[in-house]
């Protein structure tokens, strides 16, 4: 009973300590307030613009709360700051894909295979999205090039035979 008037007496005062803001998201985030906990993240996020925690959260927030316009912008700040990080650009890729975006998300994709050409997952993630705008020839090879990094990428290689073509005998 006596946490919420405190919290409320708190939570728009200028926060200097890490640790008060994380309670305070802790509270909103058990209680399930996703605005008020996007609210305080946000907040923290001032506070310590480098904390991946609190970006990570947000984004995860906006995505449950449908703002996904809000959600690209946020990721595509945070892949300034860790281009190298290539789990961003699939996210992006993900979130373009639910959209019915293949094209930019293959763009996206593309921009992370030029960073990082060795990583299955967006060789994969291209196959993936070349299938789905009709470029089977595309799927093919970066399945296969995924599949020659990954041997043991069971759920691909499955799929990938399941969709192509029966040769026969």
């Amino acid at each position: 009973p006596l946490i919420p008037p405190l919290l409320e007496e708190i939570k728009d005062a200028p926060a200097y300590k890490k640790e008060t803001q994380n309670s305070i998201i802790r509270y909103y985030e058990h209680h399930r307030s996703q605005e008020e906990t996007l609210a305080q993240l946000r907040k923290l996020s001032e506070i310590d613009f480098m904390d991946n925690y609190a970006r990570e959260k947000i984004i995860k927030i906006l995505l449950n709360m449908s703002k996904r316009s809000e959600a690209l912008n946020r990721l595509c700040e945070i892949a300034t700051l860790n281009p190298y990080n290539t789990n961003i650009p699939l996210r992006r890729a993900k979130i373009y894909a639910n959209r019915y975006q293949f094209h930019k998300a293959i763009e996206v994709c593309n921009q992370a295979e030029t960073i990082c050409p060795e990583n299955y997952e967006i060789l994969s993630s291209l196959g993936l999205l070349y299938r789905r705008i009709g470029n089977y020839e595309k799927f093919e090879g970066f399945v296969n090039k995924a599949l020659k990094i990954k041997p043991d990428y069971t759920w691909l290689r499955k799929y990938a035979e399941f969709v192509s073509p029966k040769k026969e005998a």
